[in-house]
């Protein structure tokens, strides 16, 4: 989102669609080819002051608030770890979608995600995620899923096998819950791993 004087700013119409007028001052326009994920595929105007870009992930909430007035459901990081982390798996989902196409899947039926990671001495890493959905029922079916993934995932080579080994998969409630704890001994032997030099196994 940007706010200053942008009455010298025209969207070429050979890129952008011709803008839709949605009332009180706001204005809309889409790109009329499909947009690379790092450019935005619309930008919302308010009058010559603010212009809102948008990415293809995040369209639909955007619309959603702008367009139709929803509220605004705030997804806030656990206050723990040294790092936090607070996500849309809907948004996640469409950003993995061609990368890995099972994991979008199964981020594409829930919520939110949030979670943490930390180091424990003595222990070595450890990640804390949490998936939401929005029946129990769901978050069981996702469980098993991911457990099936994680399995196959672990019968692999290198770094992604060690993760896939290492995580602790449940459903609890309306969520799945996954932990990962690398010990010091898996962490100094990726520092050690040479790709180029065919050193990681």
């Amino acid at each position: 989102m940007l706010e200053g004087d942008f009455s010298d700013i025209e969207p070429s119409s050979e890129r952008w669609s011709i803008a839709d007028d949605l009332g009180s001052g706001w204005q809309r326009r889409d790109r009329l080819s499909k947009a690379p994920r790092a450019l935005p595929a619309r930008v919302y105007l308010l009058g010559t002051e603010l212009l809102i870009f948008v990415s293809e992930a995040e369209i639909d909430p955007v619309e959603r608030v702008l367009e139709r007035g929803a509220r605004v459901e705030m997804i806030e990081p656990p206050a723990q770890g040294l790092v936090a982390i607070a996500a849309s798996m809907p948004a996640l989902a469409q950003a993995l979608g061609e990368s890995a196409p099972r994991a979008a899947s199964l981020l594409a039926k829930g919520g939110a995600l949030t979670g943490y990671a930390d180091f424990e001495h003595g222990t070595g890493f450890l990640v804390v995620l949490s998936f939401e959905f929005s029946e129990a029922a769901q978050a069981e079916r996702s469980a098993k899923a991911a457990t099936l993934l994680a399995s196959a995932l672990g019968q692999s080579r290198g770094p992604l096998s060690d993760v896939a080994q290492a995580a602790e998969i449940e459903a609890v409630a309306e969520s799945v819950a996954v932990r990962l704890r690398l010990p010091p001994s898996l962490l100094a032997r990726w520092f050690a791993c040479d790709p180029a030099g065919g050193a990681c196994s």
